[in-house]
């Protein structure tokens, strides 16, 4: 039990770290956290997204991300754009600003785990790999 105690602590600690890296991004931009968590989200989409998929994942109703979505777009960091095919539907997209401010994050967290995983071997590494895998895989079916 001890083990899963010190591996639940870690992944805490590890999604607390993730946490601040979002902060400092977005306080430095002058957005919201949740303004940021929308560039985020995109960014790890890598394509469009409905306004109703983004408020879905990021647990917002649609109204907030709407509002969020209408202050990324003057700050140039979304476009948005109305279904063709279903004029209620919104669409929110990246521009090369936001893909920029989002891409930070990433090499925030490369250079995190870099320094963290610097000493480990090649077996260690692809035990964690495994290890986060199972976890990510599992959680899906218990949620």
């Amino acid at each position: 039990m001890k083990e899963l105690e010190t591996l639940s602590k870690a992944c805490f600690d590890i999604n607390y770290k993730i946490r601040q890296i979002k902060y400092v991004i977005s306080r430095d931009a002058g957005l919201s956290t949740s303004e940021y968590e929308v560039l985020s989200y995109l960014r790890q989409v890598n394509d469009r997204r409905a306004i109703k998929d983004v408020s879905q994942y990021l647990l917002l109703c649609s109204q907030a991300v709407t509002k969020i979505a209408k202050r990324l777009l003057q700050l140039e960091y979304i476009s948005m754009e109305k279904s063709a095919a279903d004029r209620r539907v919104t669409f929110l997209t990246l521009t090369s600003k936001g893909q920029a401010l989002a891409e930070e994050e990433d090499r925030q967290k490369a250079a995190i785990f870099q320094e963290i995983t610097q000493y480990a071997k090649p077996a260690q590494m692809e035990a964690m790999q495994h290890v986060f895998g199972e976890m990510i895989e599992r959680w899906g079916e218990l949620v």
